[in-house]
């Protein structure tokens, strides 16, 4: 091959690497801090359940919290006629339950970007952990706003710094310390002994009824924090058990754990030597 075509052939190879790499940097790749950008602009559809033990502390709640978006509520026939627009948001309670799970599980608060018949399909936005599927126990109601509060924390920073996991916006457990930290009873595992109890439950450690727990959220007690424990009401093999610890005045979420039970349910004595500890 003459030196004349060599070089060209040479220059045309080159062509084609430097082709290629300008089409590979001009890929745009899209986030979903992208896809999901339009949020604060867009109506979110509030899905009432047609329960009004759930629906009225839901409307409350979101009526007195949320802020970051216009909202509106709707039916669940208004959901579906309107599910797969991209022009709306939707707020959801929605039921789990592991396929080994002889009853219902866990509902979920989550909110789903619209554009999809199928809600498996829908991009999500954020989703916590409400209160048992199977029965509630009036605590969900007391800690609704809280949850929603730290939704739209974690909407309103994934907005501008991606989108991780809800630790991200969590407090330092460490911040506790000196508050007075509230349990209901039912909240507290059974494995827990009572010799722990007799020994770490004083102070400024608070056991009490779930009635009084409620109060302290609804009241905003301060410099309170009030723990929460979710998980199906009969707990079975590969249930899922969320913990949370809030701010009863400002709604912080200073915990937010997930474990695996196959019997029982609630804080463990880890958790509770971990929080005691930081309160302290």
């Amino acid at each position: 091959m003459k030196t004349k075509h060599i070089l060209t052939f040479l220059a045309g190879i080159i062509l084609c690497i430097t082709a290629w790499g300008q089409a590979q940097v001009n890929v745009t790749i899209t986030t979903k801090k992208d896809k999901l950008a339009d949020f604060p602009m867009k109506t979110m559809k509030v899905v009432l359940t047609g329960n009004g033990f759930m629906d009225q502390p839901l409307r409350e709640a979101v009526k007195n919290t949320w802020s970051i978006s216009p909202f509106e509520f709707c039916t669940m026939d208004e959901f579906n006629s309107l599910k797969t627009s991209q022009d709306f948001y939707f707020m959801l309670v929605v039921r789990t339950q592991n396929r080994k799970e002889a009853e219902p599980g866990v509902s979920f608060i989550q909110i789903l970007k619209g554009g999809h018949e199928d809600i498996g399909d829908m991009l999500e936005v954020v989703s916590m952990p409400l209160c048992p599927s199977a029965m509630t126990s009036g605590l969900e109601a007391a800690f609704m706003p809280a949850i929603l509060d730290i939704m739209q924390v974690y909407i309103d920073t994934s907005l501008i710094n991606g989108f991780k996991s809800i630790q991200s916006v969590m407090r330092k457990l460490s911040d506790i310390k000196g508050k007075t930290v509230v349990f209901a009873s039912d909240d507290i595992s059974p494995k827990v002994s009572e010799q722990f109890r007799e020994k770490y439950f004083t102070g400024n450690v608070t056991v009490c009824d779930a009635e009084d727990a409620a109060e302290a959220m609804f009241s905003g007690r301060t410099d309170t924090v009030v723990g929460y424990s979710v998980a199906p009401a009969i707990p079975g093999k590969g249930s899922e058990c969320w913990l949370m610890l809030f701010d009863a005045y400002t709604h912080d979420l200073y915990y937010f754990k997930k474990y695996k039970t196959s019997d029982t349910a609630g804080f463990t004595r880890k958790d509770l030597s971990d929080i005691i500890s930081a309160s302290r």
